[in-house]
């Protein structure tokens, strides 16, 4: 008989398991990781530095342990998802992830990289202050197919639900990702905004050249 699956929230003994779904979910099923075409490091250069934002653990975005869930059955870790609510630290996600990439990118790739920083903002989408944001939703191989994504997703609607003040959660994901976006469907969300650039060279960057957010009422919030 298999064990059951637990859903708990992270801990720091985690973090290396949250290094591999924040990275597999930028990814969207591609291969392209943007954090490292961004600052032009590659995976194993990269990770190390995201672990280290990761225990730095602020709150209010999706490089903060504290701010997911995971599914382990057995022992064995097989799911990750991320939730905040947008504003609730204080300043936007958006303004919290840039000051802990300042701090742990050496300065000159930094520099580097501010070149590419007008590029993306075409692909920018706000998120909208006092929504609960879902993020970096991950299930290892091994796991998919037994509803965990959604189970995950459940756990963090119960959890915030209460504190969004618009009533709405958010996801925003790459509009390539197929899988993601049925996933996302069945658990309630529907396509509310999408932007996209015709400019080639972002694809030197990020995965695709259209992104969407899809959104869901957090009125009976069970999925």
């Amino acid at each position: 008989m298999a064990e059951a699956l637990v859903i708990r929230a992270a801990t720091a003994a985690d973090a290396p398991f949250l290094v591999e779904a924040i990275c597999e979910a930028e990814k969207g099923g591609t291969e392209c990781l943007s954090y490292c075409r961004i600052f032009e490091l590659n995976e194993a250069e990269f990770k190390p530095l995201l672990l280290s934002m990761l225990e730095e653990d602020i709150d209010g975005q999706e490089l903060c342990i504290t701010d997911y869930l995971v599914a382990e059955q057995g022992g064995q870790l097989l799911g990750a998802c991320c939730a905040w609510i947008e504003g609730a630290a204080g300043q936007p996600s958006a303004l919290l992830k840039a000051s802990l990439l300042v701090h742990a990118i050496d300065p000159q790739r930094m520099r580097t990289a501010r070149q590419h920083f007008k590029k993306l903002e075409k692909l920018y989408i706000m998120r909208d202050e006092g929504a609960l944001q879902i993020e970096s939703v991950y299930v290892r191989p091994e796991g998919r197919g037994q509803g965990i994504a959604a189970q995950l997703i459940a756990a963090q609607l119960d959890r915030l639900a209460d504190k969004a003040s618009t009533g709405h959660a958010q996801i925003i994901l790459a509009s390539i990702n197929d899988a993601a976006k049925a996933s996302y469907t069945n658990c309630g969300f529907t396509p509310v905004r999408t932007v996209s650039s015709t400019d080639v060279e972002l694809l030197q960057l990020v995965p695709t050249l259209e992104k969407l957010l899809m959104q869901r009422t957090l009125s009976g919030v069970k999925v």
